[in-house]
């Protein structure tokens, strides 16, 4: 199952964003969909990095489908693209 993210991910949406993604993870949804995301910030880059630390935990790996440039670039602007993106 893939979890598809909103459209809008900024600092004032990562803390419930944040515990959705736990929820999905615990859910099984080890896919993560970017492709709708619009308007993003570093609190993005810092959810994906709670969510695979999450998923790697429970011995799953979190594949991350469909970042954009931007989330790209952000992701690299902090030197954690690889563990970030996959």
């Amino acid at each position: 199952m893939t979890y598809r993210l909103p459209g809008r991910v900024l600092l004032d949406d990562a803390v419930l964003l944040l515990h959705q993604g736990h929820a999905a993870i615990a859910a099984g949804e080890l896919e993560f969909d970017l492709a709708g995301v619009e308007l993003s910030d570093s609190s993005l880059i810092a959810c994906l990095l709670a969510w695979r630390r999450e998923a790697q935990r429970g011995g799953n790996s979190l594949a991350v489908l469909n970042p954009s440039e931007r989330v790209r670039g952000l992701a690299d602007l902090y030197g954690v693209e690889q563990i970030a993106l996959g």
